[in-house]
This record gives structure tokens, C-alpha cells and sequence, in this order.
């Protein structure tokens, strides 16, 4: 895929341009994590899908535990900086996980008990962490570089299943989709310097897709806002189906709208 000691040496080279884009990268991400966790606060909802959640905690922690392999085996200051940073956005995960927990029972879960719920929650995490694990000792990626872009895409794969469920923008805001915008773009952008296979066709082919689908998520969010519920409602009363795809004329009355 790449070569670690190649890329590590271009950033080097790079230096200027590759940190101004990286600290973009890093406000971006902390305003778009941190606008969710507010969002959860005020709404008192989970923001962040849990299927995200669940994977972006052991990705970052998989960094973090490796301290040995960034301070000692390669002990170049980027990869040094980037442990600082991902200790902020694991932070933020894991408080992502608290508000699910406190939050999301009623909405993901509601036959069962708070406890249970929690147990099962913790379950998925240690089995998504073992998953992560294994996958990512087979990935030719040492330095993280692609699976940060990665799991970037899980935010607006995820959060339209959010706003199609709730039939709202509730828990979303176009400030989190700006940010995430710019950090796709200032992300995609350090890269060009590293080398071949980051200027490739299908390297940047995946970046117009991430960046597409996180303008997709702000038009969307923009369109529904708070009258999401009436929005949904019309598209259901111009198909003949309800938003879950049964029939209009099955489903009780929403904000007014009269079934078929």
C-alpha cells in the first residue's frame, strides 16, 4: 500500500503544509465531535451512530496502546503528535458512549432494562474491539494513515440512517456537517504529499465520494431541520408509503398529515 519510513520522510520534506493541513484536520474533527456531544446534551439523544462509536473507540485506542511502536520503533514527531491528538478525540468518543448509554436505550433498545442495556452495549464494544484488532493486524497501513480516512466515511454512511429513523435532523446541525466537510478536505489534502498511491485514482476517487456524501448530509440537514417530520410526511404522501416503506393508508396520521 504505502512505505512507512517513505511516507515519514516525505512528511519531512512537507513540513509546512502538512501541518497546517493536519491542524485543520484536528480543529475540524473536535468541532464536529464536540457540536454532537452538545447536540446529545440540549436534545437529550445520542448523536454519534453507535455503530461508529463502537469502532472509532478501539481505532484510537489502538494508537494510543501502541506508544512503543511511535516513541521508540519510529520516533518521528509526527506520529508523536498524532498520539497527543487522538488522546482529545478518544476523550470525546468515549463521552459519546456515555451519552448513548444514558440516552439511546428508549430509542435502540426499549424492551430492556437499563442494565441490560448497558451490559449489551459494553458487549458490542469488546466484540467490535477484537474485530478491529484482528483486521487491523492484516492491513498494510502501520502508520494509520488510511484507516483514519476510513472511518471518517462511517459519519455520513450512518448518520442518514439517524435522520431517516427519527424522520427529524434532531441531534444534527449544520455546523457538525461544515466541520466534517473541512476535515475531509484538509485530511484528503496532507496526503497528496506522501506519495504515489495517495495520488492515485482511487485514493482520490474515495475522497470525492467521503466529501460528496458529507455535503449530502448538510443539504439534507439543512432541507429537514425541525420540520423534518412534515417533510417526511410529504414524500409519503406523494409515494403512497410511510418513511419505513409501509403503506400510507397503514400509518396513523403524523403533524397533521392525513393518510391516504
Amino acid at each position: 500500500m504505502y512505505d512507512p519510513v517513505a511516507t515519514l520522510q516525505a512528511i519531512d520534506e512537507h513540513v509546512v503544509p502538512i501541518m497546517l493541513l493536519n491542524a485543520l484536520a484536528l480543529i475540524a474533527n473536535v468541532i464536529y465531535f464536540g457540536e454532537a456531544v452538545r447536540l446529545a446534551a440540549r436534545d437529550r439523544l445520542y448523536t454519534m451512530p453507535l455503530a461508529g462509536t463502537l469502532l472509532f473507540i478501539p481505532h484510537d485506542l489502538s494508537y494510543i496502546l501502541n506508544y512503543d511502536k511511535w516513541f521508540n520503533q519510529y520516533h518521528h514527531w509526527f506520529s508523536e503528535l498524532y498520539w497527543f491528538g487522538l488522546i482529545a478525540t478518544l476523550a470525546l468518543e468515549l463521552l459519546f458512549l456515555y451519552q448513548t448509554i444514558k440516552y439511546g436505550r428508549k430509542e435502540l433498545f426499549p424492551r430492556l432494562t437499563q442494565r441490560s442495556y448497558t451490559a449489551l452495549l459494553l458487549a458490542g464494544l469488546l466484540g467490535v474491539s477484537v474485530f478491529w484488532w484482528v483486521l487491523k493486524q492484516n492491513l498494510a497501513d502501520d502508520l494509520y494513515v488510511v484507516s483514519f480516512f476510513v472511518t471518517t466515511m462511517l459519519c455520513p454512511m450512518l448518520s442518514i440512517g439517524l435522520l431517516v429513523r427519527r424522520q427529524s435532523a434532531r441531534g444534527q446541525s449544520t455546523l457538525m456537517w461544515i466541520a466534517f466537510c473541512a476535515m475531509v478536505i484538509a485530511y484528503f489534502g496532507w496526503t497528496q504529499y506522501l506519495g504515489d498511491y495517495f495520488r492515485s485514482f482511487w485514493w482520490r476517487a474515495f475522497a470525492v465520494v467521503d466529501l460528496g456524501w458529507g455535503l449530502a448530509m448538510l443539504w439534507l440537514v439543512r432541507s429537514i431541520g425541525d420540520v423534518g417530520r412534515q417533510y417526511f410526511a410529504d414524500i409519503a404522501s406523494a409515494t403512497g408509503t410511510s418513511a419505513t416503506g409501509t403503506s400510507a393508508k397503514d400509518c396513523r396520521p403524523t403533524s397533521g398529515v392525513p393518510t391516504a
